[in-house]
């Protein structure tokens, strides 16, 4: 529908629900609970690696 890879998509909706937690603990004065370093890695680094996938050429059968 919209023309963008499955990588993008999930890259932009990861980081944009870390940012969205984050500003809701800040707006509440909450600690960042479940906000960890491997929550923030896995949404900057999951749809790099999604992107490998979508670019190895498929070997049909």
């Amino acid at each position: 529908m919209f023309h963008l890879r499955f990588s993008t998509v999930k890259n932009g909706f990861d980081l944009s629900m870390v940012a969205i937690s984050a500003g809701l603990c800040l707006f509440h004065h909450c600690p960042f609970y479940g906000i960890g370093v491997g929550t923030v890695l896995s949404a900057l680094l999951l749809g790099r690696v999604i992107k490998l996938f979508e670019l190895l050429p498929l070997s049909g059968a």
